[in-house]
């Protein structure tokens, strides 16, 4: 998807500098891109470091200026996309493995936040469960999972696992409706989206973090109405900077 800046056609054939209306037009055309940028960040959430990859760098083709949004994630997000079944896309990835009878399977991770963490890519945070004696909101599943014995990267590879927590009585499982053109039927989660946790160490260049972690399988006899995407509703941010460009010129012709 582009967003285009034409001056051909516009100026005046007598007395006016072309090469300093294309340096214009340049300086427009960055000032859109970065309205652009910064309408996704206050727009979108966790999808906005993706989003904001795919819009490409202004580019100059004589009497044009080019913004491009590349990738398929990105587009989805600005155009939308349909409700989808995500286990073939699963089941033919990288990781895929097969039993020993032959039925393929993946093993798929969930990064879970802390409580109040505003990470883009750490998870969605732990719900607070309940308050302290004195009002504070508190989480039984943060609570469980940071007094968890670690899990650590072998430096030989794979992982040494410590301890994991329980299913905490059920709590976060949910139903999940028929989606119109979508899921075919309902589907309940069969336990609680927090049950089974790690904690587990990773080392970076400075420092030695914790991120908690649970597992999850799908198979070729997973149930057809699990692991469905909702599909993503069309965000339409670039008719924001049509809007922006529009007034910008206004004013300055």
């Amino acid at each position: 998807m582009p967003i285009q800046i034409d001056i051909s056609g516009h100026l005046p054939s007598v007395g006016y500098n072309l090469e300093m209306m294309r340096e214009r037009m340049v300086t427009l055309a960055e000032m859109v891109r970065g309205e652009w940028i910064n309408h996704a960040m206050q727009t979108l959430g966790s999808s906005s470091a993706d989003y904001i990859a795919g819009i490409q760098p202004v580019k100059v083709d004589g009497d044009w200026c080019h913004i491009h949004l590349v990738g398929e994630l990105p587009n989805n997000i600005e155009n939308g996309m349909a409700p989808y079944d995500m286990k073939p896309g699963m089941l033919a990835g990288p990781n895929a493995k097969r039993t020993k009878k032959g039925i393929k399977y993946n093993v798929i991770p969930f990064r879970h936040g802390t409580p109040g963490s505003t990470g883009k890519r750490v998870g969605s945070p732990m719900p607070s469960t309940g308050l302290t004696p004195k009002g504070n909101k508190k989480s039984m599943i943060y609570n469980a999972a940071r007094k968890l014995k670690v899990s650590t990267e072998k430096s030989t590879g794979g992982t040494a696992w410590g301890g994991r927590t329980g299913d905490f009585n059920g709590y976060g499982m949910r139903t999940q409706l028929p989606i119109k053109k979508g899921r075919p039927g309902a589907y309940a989660w069969k336990t609680s989206p927090y049950a089974n946790m790690y904690k587990v160490a990773k080392t970076y260049d400075k420092a030695t973090q914790h991120q908690y972690t649970t597992f999850r399988r799908v198979s070729e006899n997973s149930d057809s109405n699990s692991w469905w995407h909702p599909g993503i509703k069309p965000r339409k941010l670039v008719q924001h900077v049509h809007s922006y460009i529009t007034d910008i010129i206004k004013r300055i012709i």
